[in-house]
């Protein structure tokens, strides 16, 4: 187990209920487009998925990743990400980006609105000040923005107007997977606090749940726009 640094503060479980409740949600939104996709059987294999990443995670966050071990934190999120891009990029993915309205492609990512609420609210103590908007976090404005895009999507689908909601929400993604990358304790950190939240259990889902989520929508929905009739 991970030894438990002195700048770690474990939030209150209020806040943790509503945080794995708001990754719940969005599992739940994935299932349905599944479904929508490819009947039960494309649902049956995302909640499988789902509950081995679930498991898969908690394991390593509870057994293999410390904050003083990079190179297994490193090898952690590498394969996260290979794996979430191997899938988005699959050709079967159009199918599923096809069953569900461009609207409801970019309203899901309003999660990311209430999620940056609990990280600016754990500021200082589970979440060091960076990774809110109060430093260099600026992906609050995806999830507001995916209210105002998606609400108007609703009203008059627009390929355009989509296009660039993913691009713009993938640009300030990567943004915070580059606070993220230099503020755990590494050989790279550039922050005085270090980013804890991955090494703790049930907050490690952040990454496959929420930022690794995001990316698999972002994509999936850009491949399927751009195949699509202009």
């Amino acid at each position: 187990m991970p030894e438990t640094p002195a700048q770690w503060s474990t939030p209150s479980l209020l806040s943790t209920g509503l945080f794995v409740l708001l990754l719940i949600g969005v599992q739940l939104f994935l299932s349905r487009a599944a479904f929508r996709a490819g009947g039960t059987p494309w649902a049956r294999r995302h909640a499988a998925i789902a509950i081995g990443v679930a498991i898969a995670t908690a394991l390593a966050g509870g057994f293999v990743l410390r904050p003083d071990f990079f190179p297994a934190t490193a090898a952690f999120m590498a394969s996260l990400t290979l794996l979430t891009l191997a899938v988005a990029t699959r050709p079967s993915m159009t199918r599923l980006g096809q069953a569900t309205p461009m609207a409801g492609w970019v309203l899901v990512h309003v999660f990311r609105l209430p999620l940056e609420l609990l990280l600016h609210h754990w500021k200082g103590s589970a979440v060091p000040v960076q990774m809110t908007w109060s430093g260099q976090n600026f992906d609050v404005l995806t999830g507001a923005l995916a209210l105002l895009v998606g609400a108007a999507l609703l009203r008059r689908p627009s390929r355009p107007l989509a296009i660039g909601f993913h691009a713009l929400g993938l640009l300030l993604l990567a943004n915070v997977v580059r606070i993220a990358l230099t503020s755990v304790p590494s050989p790279f950190t550039r922050f005085e606090d270090p980013l804890l939240l991955p090494f703790h259990v049930p907050y490690g889902w952040i990454v496959p749940f929420a930022v690794m989520t995001a990316l698999f929508m972002h994509i999936v929905a850009l491949r399927t726009l751009l195949a699509a009739e202009p």
